[in-house]
């Protein structure tokens, strides 16, 4: 999978040194406000996270991540999907695409880092839950509105010996988004809908205990 996010200095987000980061997403609800009918919810994020498999040492990788819940008074589920990089087209915050197929073998992992603050919390622990179909298909465009607000963040982290501290600058604008699920009727416009792009720094001391994730 292609790299997305710049890392320079001492390698990785996770190890000792300075790095730059960055992180792009997309989200969007459709048919939330017919709630007779439920609707269903669709969040990307590419940028750097930490995957941690049942078996085997922690993975600091670049990816592209999608989210999806659907909900409705049958009930609903919901799933966190690892998808190919090419799946996720954006023009800054002005419009995105995303096409993508999924399945059982595309479920994450649990996933920690800096993307992992556009996850749902109930998604953290990675795979998914209730009643999506085994595979399905998602279509969703965004056009940005134009007006673009900014955020900016700095942060420090202590964990034992471990200590990060992070800068970071947020562009988002609201979004109209339409699109499509396999298995539900929903197709927009949406009721909600957002771009947004973080740009930053952390600057890293000491060695990080699988503890300190929490």
């Amino acid at each position: 999978m292609a790299a997305t996010a710049a890392i320079a200095g001492g390698g990785g987000l996770f190890t000792p040194g300075q790095t730059t980061y960055s992180d792009v997403s997309a989200n969007a609800l459709f048919g939330g406000k017919v709630s007779a009918t439920g609707g269903w919810t669709v969040g990307v994020s590419r940028s750097t996270f930490l995957f941690e498999p049942e078996e085997g040492p922690s993975v600091e990788r670049n990816a592209t991540l999608m989210f999806i819940s659907s909900f409705g008074p049958a009930g609903g589920g919901y799933g966190c999907f690892v998808i190919p990089d090419s799946a996720f087209r954006v023009v800054g915050i002005q419009s995105a695409t995303l096409d993508a197929t999924v399945g059982s073998a595309d479920v994450c992992p649990v996933v920690k880092g800096i993307g992992a603050a556009n996850i749902p919390a109930i998604l953290s622990g990675g795979g998914g839950g209730g009643t999506l179909p085994p595979s399905f298909d998602v279509h969703v465009s965004w056009i940005g509105s134009g007006v673009v607000s900014t955020n900016k963040f700095t942060s420090e982290y202590t964990c034992l010996d471990y200590e990060t501290q992070n800068a970071s600058t947020t562009n988002s604008t609201r979004a109209i988004a339409t699109g499509s699920i396999t298995f539900r009727p929903e197709k927009g416009p949406s009721d909600f809908g957002r771009l947004s792009e973080t740009k930053g720094q952390t600057e890293i001391s000491g060695t990080i205990a699988k503890d300190c994730f929490f």
